[in-house]
């Protein structure tokens, strides 16, 4: 499998199976759908959050889940959702405890995930709501479903400081979601 994303600003890092270019342009596609949807509904995102700075979240639309392509997190993920077939016989428990470690560095070095505030009772950023809503926007591109059809029953909507909550309301419901 060829990896064509250099030219997009995606790092170039060793991919030595199958399943390592599989899963690079899984996340390539991702931030492919972040941009897209930044494109598409970033105008009327920032007129519900004021506080994002549009050159700033240009930014944060260019590097979004990038800390996927590190050490830290590439593996553990790779192996919890595209194992290769002679990985399918490693202990799910080390691979969950690899994969967990790779969760929590990626939403402590990626503030658009709700658990990166838990020391600030939730209260997110308007930039990281409007990032994080872009993140859910791409998912919903990948999978081909509806944005709000996932919020409203996710354990994310359970979880969100009621103050976000209403901001998020706000958002999705001003993209027509």
């Amino acid at each position: 499998m060829e990896v064509s994303s250099v030219n997009e600003g995606f790092p170039v890092i060793p991919l030595h199976t199958e399943m390592d270019k599989v899963y690079y342009e899984y996340i390539c596609e991702h931030i492919r759908n972040v941009r897209k949807a930044y494109t598409r509904y970033g105008g009327i995102l920032h007129k519900v959050f004021t506080g994002a700075k549009q050159s700033h979240m240009k930014q944060r639309v260019w590097i979004h889940d990038t800390s996927k392509f590190s050490i830290s997190e590439f593996q553990p993920y790779r192996k919890f959702f595209y194992p290769e077939e002679s990985e399918l016989g490693i202990v799910k428990d080390e691979v969950k405890a690899e994969f967990r470690d790779a969760w929590k560095h990626h939403y402590t070095n990626n503030d658009h995930h709700q658990e990166h505030w838990s020391a600030q009772n939730g209260m997110m950023s308007d930039e990281a709501i409007f990032e994080m809503i872009l993140d859910w926007l791409a998912m919903s591109m990948y999978f081909e479903s509806d944005c709000r059809e996932w919020f409203d029953v996710s354990d994310e909507k359970k979880e969100m400081n009621p103050h976000v909550l209403e901001k998020v309301e706000r958002a999705l419901t001003a993209i027509g979601m």
